[in-house]
């Protein structure tokens, strides 16, 4: 039997954590110096994070911490122009408003901002740069036509959410199960039935409000394609990989269009590296699913030793587990597969564990020390393989994925109860 195999490389130190590794050095295009300044307006933030617009904005993660004094700010990097990047204001993480990424494309000219706080952010100002336009642009036009429409709807669910008539019955009493619970292992199975609940997770005239606003959403993505099949720019591309990424938590995207627009675009920028993170999403979507063939990789252990998924697993059925140290509920998952893993590893049964971490491994041998997963533990290190994103779970602390012996993927993301089913049924 065939697999796509992913290899080993050398590590790549980049501001990079774990949506994606847009890798730079894959780029012919020179890199440029760019400086980048502004002045803030309203709020008494102390710094900034700067990412690439398609990593995880994660402060704690973040590389680059620019500071802000007298409320002004300045940083030069040489960065391709043709990429976006966020600006996010620290403060954001703890404010109830959540954060508020600003996006720009670098150039050779310099940038400028005024940046407002967050109550007023849509007086934000971006001066400089082609791209920045046709983003700001493109941006103000969106909004214009659908905000309009979807205005009326968000409002009803404001007030539907005041007088606590905007979740079911069913999902409250899981809401409050979830408050009462400490055990992460009974988390999990309440995370799982509050999945399962889907549009029943809220109450009738939600489900009436939502019906209206999904009928908006589809309009409004059926126009963003239309825009970027006439506007195959860097700007384009970057918001098609966007929505790619977010591609698993929407029902509105359109996966055969967004298709046909990246083989498009892709060619216009046939040394671009977002050509690469666009096929290996598309290609992710088509072949992670139940029924669908893993996809193998070969990494190290914590001992050095590289090894290839594809052999570990061979003749068993195996849960690949993809995690990160950060991750509780991920942690939590694991933890609860190790009454079955024991229970059916002399019958056919395995793990292989991947874990997501940045920079070294010493949280890891904590994580490991104390947990004592008795599996396979590989590690994935500053996400230099793409094995994430080659999985479609870009944004997404982790995910696991029970497969056959023939390496055909029987269930995503199964609670360990469900894994101990299907193994009752194909091992005794």
């Amino acid at each position: 039997m065939k697999y796509l195999t992913l290899t080993m490389k050398k590590t790549i130190l980049q501001p990079a954590f774990f949506i994606l590794i847009i890798c730079l050095s894959a780029c012919n295009r020179p890199f440029e110096k760019c400086t980048i300044s502004g002045r803030i307006i309203g709020r008494s933030s102390t710094s900034m994070i700067f990412v690439n617009a398609l990593d995880r904005p994660d402060p704690q993660q973040a590389k680059i911490h620019i500071p802000i004094k007298d409320s002004t700010f300045s940083y030069e990097f040489a960065a391709n122009p043709k990429q976006a990047y966020w600006l996010i204001f620290e403060d954001d993480y703890s404010s109830p408003d959540g954060i508020h990424p600003i996006t720009i494309f670098p150039d050779k000219e310099k940038i400028k901002l005024v940046l407002y706080d967050s109550k007023h952010i849509a007086q934000n100002k971006i001066y400089g740069g082609k791209l920045n336009n046709q983003f700001v642009l493109f941006t103000k036009e969106l909004e214009s036509k659908f905000d309009p429409l979807m205005k009326p709807y968000n409002d009803s669910i404001q007030v539907l959410m005041k007088l606590d008539k905007y979740l079911s019955d069913a999902s409250k009493e899981l809401n409050k199960k979830m408050d009462q619970t400490q055990n992460q292992d009974s988390l999990i199975v309440i995370y799982k039935k509050l999945d399962d609940l889907g549009d029943d997770a809220y109450t009738e005239p939600v489900k009436e409000i939502n019906r209206h606003l999904n009928s908006i959403y589809k309009e409004k993505y059926s126009w963003c394609y239309n825009y970027y099949d006439q506007n195959q720019t860097i700007v384009s591309y970057y918001l098609i990989l966007r929505e790619l990424m977010d591609y698993l938590y929407t029902n509105y995207s359109d996966l055969s269009r967004l298709s046909n627009v990246v083989k498009s675009i892709s060619g216009k920028y046939p040394d671009h590296p977002y050509n690469k993170a666009a096929k290996d999403l598309l290609n992710a979507f088509d072949q992670i699913k139940v029924g669908g063939e893993f996809i193998d990789f070969t990494l190290p252990d914590l001992n050095g030793n590289n090894i290839t998924l594809s052999k570990s697993i061979e003749g068993k059925i195996a849960l690949i587990d993809l995690w990160a140290t950060w991750c509780g509920p991920c942690i939590a998952a694991s933890r609860s597969m190790i009454p079955v893993y024991n229970e059916f590893k002399n019958s056919g049964f395995t793990i292989v564990g991947v874990a997501n971490e940045i920079d070294n491994t010493n949280q890891l041998k904590k994580t490991l020390e104390r947990e004592k997963f008795p599996w396979i533990n590989l590690i994935e290190l500053n996400n230099e393989n793409g094995i994430w994103l080659k999985y479609g779970i870009p944004g997404a602390g982790g995910k696991t994925f029970l497969v056959d012996k023939d390496g055909k993927i029987l269930a995503i993301k199964p609670t360990a109860e469900e894994v101990r089913n299907i193994l009752i049924q194909k091992l005794k």
